[in-house]
Order: C-alpha cells, then structure tokens, then sequence
C-alpha cells in the first residue's frame, strides 16, 4: 500500500512518469474509503471525505479536454477549490472513480439524487453545463456557496442585464411567453407578404445581418418555423431559474415552480430529448448567428457534446422524456 494503511484501500493507479527537466517524476493516484492521495510532480496531496465536496468526469469532447478527466471539488481553509486528473497521466482512473461513487463514495453522487421531475430539468440545462465545464448532474452547475453566488450573480448581469430578483422575474414570464419566438415572428413579417419564404426573404431583414443572419430565419421556417424556438425559450428558463437559484435571487421552491411551467409545455412541443435538442440547437443558431455545420462554431460543439454524452451509460438523459412533470419538492 503506497501511501498509508489507515481504513480501506478501494485502488490505487501507476501513473505515467512525468519528466521535469532531467528528473522523472513518479505519478500515483490512490482512492481510499474516507480519502483520495495523489503524487504527482513531486507534490503528495490529501483529501478526506470531509474535505471532497463534489467529484465527477469530464469528457474528451470539448476541445481543450484532451482525455477522460477527473474533477474533485475540495475545501481548504473555508474556500472552494478543484483539482483535475487526467486519463492521460493516470490510465483508467475516471472508470474505477464512477465505480466508487456507486459505492463507497455514494455520499457524493446522493447529492444530487434529485426526484425524477428535478432530474429532468437538470437534463435540459446540462449540454450549456458541460460546455461551461460544471457538473451536469447538479441543478444550476454548481453549489450554493458564497463565491459561486458572487460569481453567478456578476455572470447573469453582464450577460442578461439581471442585477436583482426584480431583474430575474422581469425576464422569466418573457420567456415563458416566447421572447425568441416573436421577435422571430418579427422578422418573418418584415420580410415579404408572400407564401415563398426561400432563400430570398432575407434581402429586407435589414442591413446590419451579414447573409448568414439574413438566410437563418429561411432556414428555420423550413425547419418547423416558430415551433423551433420554443426549445431555445424554455431551455433558457430553465437554466435561468436554476441559476437564479444558484446566486441566491430565487428560492428552492420558487426556480422548480418556474421550471414546471416551462417543462410541462416543453413536452406539449416535443416528442423526445433527441426532438427537443435538434430545436434547441437550432434556437441556439438563431440567438448566436452560428452555423451548426461550421465545426468551430459553439453550436457545433453543443452537438457533438450532446452526440457524445448520450451514449454514455451515465448519461444525464436517462429520465425520460415522457415522465409526468409533477411538483416533487
């Protein structure tokens, strides 16, 4: 046993060597049942059960992720920190910690064991997680604590305008509404009053849209026109309810309120995770000007993240699309 022999050793890696200047340094990552050790880089670091407050895995499919990547979220001296270890230095390790928290790190997984109802809204948030690097599995991506609430509360003023719950409550029934469907009924009606919306309708959208912006509107009304965007409506409020909720501006209660509004019709729209993705995508295009074919596009890479993860066996999307929405808390 590399590193001690108090409580039970669950397995312990050989990491790959690791050369800093003409030294090879040893790598070893060993998990225990109340702690994790890791040697790496000459450094020798430990983390006990009361320390760890989260654990999952990152995927290879977000561009600066090279290998399967384990996140252990910490606290040292009262703040949150997080290291990461890659399959790349430490073969196999992200497998046997999935392992461990269906076991004896179970603790850290029953945190976010949400009702079905919850789970089913995290899933509509979690491809904007995923590529934002947070946990997929959480409502809001992230935890209640005091940074993440500065944080969050600065990220949703300097993206949406929102400094308050005022703020909050202004934008959520806009978007129950459908803000991205009218102002895409908009557009549409100042184009031309004819039946031929091709490729055309987007000479009078105005001249401050390149032509990728003038055809997107085309594109989406071949594709289901309004109905689309719905998906990229709702999904927002969902993910601004839990953010909301995240910062402090909402209740527990008072964001899963708002997302039952908005889940419920979700599944008056749509017939699948798989439906209501290909809209949201298509939504995301609309807001962002991005094309889903463009393989530097971020609308792309939600895609690919989504194509990715959906084959996993612990993939965020296994409630069902179907499941009756019911108020579970």
């Amino acid at each position: 046993m590399l590193f001690g022999k108090e409580n039970r050793l669950l397995f312990e890696i050989e990491g790959k060597a690791r050369r800093r200047f003409l030294r090879k340094l040893r790598s070893c990552a060993a998990v225990y049942s109340d702690r994790i050790e890791i040697e790496l880089d000459g450094e020798h670091d430990v983390y006990t059960r009361d320390d760890i407050f989260d654990i999952y895995v990152k995927e290879a499919v977000l561009e600066d992720i090279d290998s399967r990547t384990v996140v252990i979220g910490f606290y040292e001296e009262g703040e949150t920190n997080y290291y990461e270890l890659e399959d790349s230095v430490f073969p196999g390790l992200a497998e046997k910690i999935e392992r461990a928290l269906e076991g004896e790190w179970s603790f850290i997984a029953d945190k976010y064991a949400y009702p079905q109802t919850i789970r089913w809204f995290v899933a509509c948030c979690a491809v904007v997680q995923i590529v934002s690097e947070l946990n997929p599995r959480l409502f809001g991506g992230n935890y209640k604590e005091p940074e993440n609430i500065s944080a969050q509360r600065k990220e949703l003023y300097e993206n949406w305008g929102i400094n308050n719950k005022q703020d909050l409550l202004h934008m959520l029934p806009s978007l129950l509404s459908g803000r991205a469907v009218r102002q895409y009924a908009a557009q549409i009606a100042a184009v031309s009053s004819g039946d031929d919306m091709g490729d055309d309708m987007g000479d009078d959208m105005g001249d401050d849209m390149d032509d990728d912006q003038r055809k997107l509107p085309a594109d989406i009304a071949r594709k289901g026109g309004e109905r689309c965007l719905w998906a990229w409506d709702l999904q927002r409020l969902i993910l601004l309810s839990s953010l909301g909720y995240v910062c402090g501006y909402l209740s527990w209660e008072e964001a899963l309120d708002w997302c039952l509004q908005a889940g419920q019709k979700l599944q008056t729209l749509y017939r699948s995770w798989d439906e209501f993705m290909s809209c949201y995508l298509l939504g995301y295009c609309y807001f962002s000007g991005d094309d889903l074919e463009e393989e530097d596009s971020e609308a792309h890479s939600r895609r690919q993240v989504y194509e990715h993860y959906k084959k996993l066996r612990r993939n965020p999307w296994q409630t069902q699309w179907e499941h009756p929405l019911t108020r579970e808390w």
